[in-house]
């Protein structure tokens, strides 16, 4: 059982739920979970030949351990190098391999194979990380910054609070950083709230902002 903010974050049980340890250990900044502890958004538990290893997604990377200890149990994350501190929002494993799929927030779908010892996450295919665009709220021009770690074809689509459609671009990029501007006048963009929406490679990612006279 997971939990987020201001209380312990992970309960594990061995008895059918009668009773529940609290076994998020250093995950949490204060032991009895207050603190700035993160958000724990899924978890998952994966059978291996080596033992079980235990995964947590939380607002500050991915998780694991091999080892539940109680209040004392230490996670390590994996992906310290690609996934790093990016808020991780669901994470499933497959027990007749040992796979594991991590979707994070802005940041694309890393995948790896548990060793038992740690995961190897690699992006599964075309990695798009989107920021938010600055100056937000946007008065004329806005930047937004985006991240490819493979040349993919990118299309970049704007709603407005309805849903509906208001302009749609795709373009082929490199790998690397690039900036995309975001011209709210040339688009014509009334006072309100907005959507911009990235997709590589069926990846996407979708950020609001709001338009100021």
């Amino acid at each position: 059982m997971f939990s987020n903010y201001n209380v312990q974050s992970i309960f594990r049980t061995i008895d059918g739920g009668a009773s529940w340890t609290a076994i998020s250990g250093n995950l949490e900044e204060i032991p009895e979970g207050s603190g700035a502890g993160p958000s724990v958004r899924s978890v998952r538990i994966l059978h291996t030949p080596t033992g079980i290893n235990y995964f947590a997604a939380t607002t500050s990377g991915l998780f694991s351990t091999g080892l539940i200890n109680g209040a004392s149990t230490q996670w390590v994350r994996e992906g310290a190098t690609n996934i790093g501190n990016l808020i991780v929002e669901s994470i499933d494993v497959r027990e007749s391999d040992g796979w594991v799929v991590a979707a994070t927030q802005g940041g694309g779908i890393f995948a790896g194979t548990s060793t038992g010892s740690g995961v190897g996450m690699k992006a599964a295919g075309v990695n798009l990380r989107v920021e938010q665009n600055y100056p937000n709220p946007v008065q004329g021009i806005s930047e937004i910054k985006f991240i490819l770690d493979n040349a993919s074809a990118v299309t970049i689509e704007l709603y407005d609070i309805l849903g509906n459609r208001l302009s749609s671009i795709e373009d082929t990029y490199q790998a690397g950083d690039h900036t995309y501007i975001l011209n709210a006048s040339d688009l014509k963009l009334s006072e309100g709230i907005y959507f911009y929406r990235f997709t590589a490679n069926k990846n996407y990612v979708t950020k609001m902002f709001s338009v100021v006279k």
